[in-house]
């Protein structure tokens, strides 16, 4: 959960990748799903270092806008397609109110650990 309106599947469950020769230039393909709560701008990039190596929704980013919804439904769920060169656990940055955030998520290949905070 990322500044509890954004759901993201955590970076130790592994989305299936599959190749997929129509998705060019980068052939492995995972549907993903984000979760919004309702009434809140998001803004999804890949991360400068992966630019070369995957799109989100055919691009560098993708803005889903402030959509309301009704009260017994306070969540919206938006599916994307992820495009990768290869299966790799890659990095997305997530801005919400101006506030912006790394996060991992594993397309086919587990993220390793992160390392302890030093200290």
């Amino acid at each position: 959960m990322l500044f509890g309106r954004v759901g993201v599947p955590s970076d130790d469950h592994v989305l299936q990748s599959v190749r997929q020769g129509w998705a060019r230039p980068f052939h492995y393909v995972t549907k993903f799903g984000f979760e919004i709560k309702a009434g809140t701008a998001v803004d999804i990039r890949v991360s400068p270092t992966w630019h070369s190596r995957m799109t989100v929704g055919g691009a560098s980013s993708i803005r889903f806008l402030r959509c309301t919804s009704p009260a017994e439904t306070p969540w919206i769920a938006y599916a994307n397609l992820f495009t990768v060169k290869n299966p790799a656990c890659v990095s997305l940055i997530a801005t919400v109110g101006g506030q912006s955030t790394r996060f991992r998520v594993p397309l086919g290949r587990p993220c390793p650990p992160l390392a302890p905070p030093s200290g």
